[in-house]
C-alpha cells in the first residue's frame, strides 16, 4: 500500500494477481477482459476501498478536472459572492465545477455521502457548513481533498470570517452615528447539526454587539434582542415587534438575514411568528 496510507492501482493488481493495465480496463469498462478476472478485480476493488484518481485519468483522456464545492442557500448574495471568487480561481486553473446546493441537513448529508462513497471529483470546498467529526473521518478515510470557507474545521484548510469583530464594528458603527437603544434581530442559535445546518455567524455577531456595548458603558437590553428561525419574514416579524415596543429602539443591527436576490420580504403583521429571545 502506498505511504500516504491511499489503496493504489498497484495495490488491487498485486492483490488481484494481475497486471495494472488489467484493472485499468476493468474500472473503465474496456474489453478484452475474462468475466472471472473482471470479478476478481471488482472484488478486490471492493475490499481494499480502492478509489480511481480522477487527476491521473482526467490528464491520460485530456479531459478537465473536477471539484465539488458544497454550499448552503445558493441565492443568497453571500453565497453567490463566495461562489463567484472559488469558479474564478478554478476556472483559471482548467478545473470544471460541481456546485452541490444545500438547503436542509439532509441535503447536506446526500451530498457528503456521494462525495466520499464513490469517485466524482479531486477535491471538495465546503463553504459555511460545520461538519461533525464523523464525516471529517469519512473525507480522510476515502482520500478527498477538503478545504473550507467560512466555517473552522479541525486539521482541515479554512479561511473564516470573524463575526464577532464583524458584530462589533457593526454596533460601533451604529453608536458612533449617536444611538444609544440598538436593537438586535438574528438567528435563533441551533446547536445540532442533525437536524440543522449549524450555523453560528449570527451568535458571534450577537457576542460582538454586546461587547460594543460593554465598551461604550452601555448596558446589555435582553428586551432589545430578538432571534427566530432563518429567513427574511421572520426578521421582518422581529424588527416588527422590537419598533411596536412602548419605547423602541433608534436602530437595529440586523445579525443574519436570508433573502435570494430578486426577491422580497413576505409582509408579516403583529399576528405571524411570535419573536424568541435570543440565547
Amino acid at each position: 500500500m502506498a505511504p500516504s496510507g491511499r489503496v493504489t492501482i498497484a495495490d488491487v493488481a498485486a492483490a488481484s494477481g494481475v497486471g495494472v493495465g488489467t484493472v485499468s480496463r476493468v474500472i473503465n469498462g474496456g474489453a478484452n477482459v475474462r468475466e472471472s478476472t473482471r470479478h476478481t478485480v471488482l472484488r478486490v476493488i471492493k475490499q481494499l476501498g480502492y478509489r480511481p484518481s480522477y487527476l491521473a485519468a482526467s490528464l491520460s483522456r485530456g479531459t478537465p478536472r473536477t471539484v465539488a464545492i458544497v454550499v448552503p442557500h445558493l441565492t443568497t448574495p453571500s453565497a453567490v459572492m463566495r461562489l463567484a471568487g472559488a469558479l474564478a480561481v478554478l476556472d483559471e486553473q482548467g478545473y470544471d465545477t460541481v456546485v452541490c446546493n444545500v438547503d436542509t441537513a439532509g441535503q447536506r448529508d446526500h451530498h457528503l455521502t456521494a462525495l466520499t462513497s464513490r469517485y466524482r471529483v479531486d477535491g471538495v470546498i465546503v463553504v459555511s457548513l460545520r461538519m461533525s467529526r464523523r464525516w471529517l473521518a469519512q473525507f480522510r478515510k476515502a482520500g478527498v481533498p477538503l478545504v473550507a470557507v467560512d466555517v473552522a474545521l479541525a486539521r482541515i484548510p479554512h479561511t473564516v470570517t470573524d463575526d464577532v469583530v464583524g458584530g462589533r464594528m457593526a454596533t460601533e458603527h451604529l453608536l458612533s452615528l449617536g444611538h444609544r437603544r440598538i436593537g438586535f434581530v438574528g438567528d435563533t442559535r441551533r446547536l445540532a447539526a442533525r437536524d440543522h445546518l449549524g450555523f453560528t455567524a449570527s451568535n458571534e455577531r450577537l457576542r460582538g454587539y454586546r461587547a460594543a456595548l460593554e465598551e461604550a458603558d452601555i448596558g446589555y437590553d435582553a428586551g432589545l434582542v430578538r432571534c427566530g428561525p432563518h429567513g427574511a419574514a421572520n426578521a421582518e416579524a422581529l424588527a416588527t415587534a422590537l419598533l411596536s415596543l412602548p419605547h423602541p429602539p433608534s436602530a437595529i443591527f440586523a445579525g443574519r438575514i436570508r433573502r435570494p436576490w430578486g426577491s422580497s420580504p413576505r409582509p408579516t403583521g403583529p399576528g405571524g411568528r411570535s419573536p424568541a429571545s435570543c440565547p
